[in-house]
């Protein structure tokens, strides 16, 4: 499997990761959004979301 990453200058705040599997090529375009949440916000939300879920 090949793992190559790139920030794409067309999209703000976009990571391109390409990956081959086989013959194969998967694109995946991960976007940030920094606008929004903080990491603190950000990270008492998934806290909250896994402690309902266990009860």
């Amino acid at each position: 499997m090949r793992n190559n990453v790139f920030t794409n200058p067309a999209v703000e705040n976009a990571v391109t990761s390409e990956y081959k599997i086989g013959n194969t090529i998967y694109k995946v375009v991960t976007k940030f959004n920094f606008g929004g949440e903080n990491l603190k916000e950000i990270l008492s939300r998934l806290i909250k979301k896994e402690a309902q879920k266990a009860a």
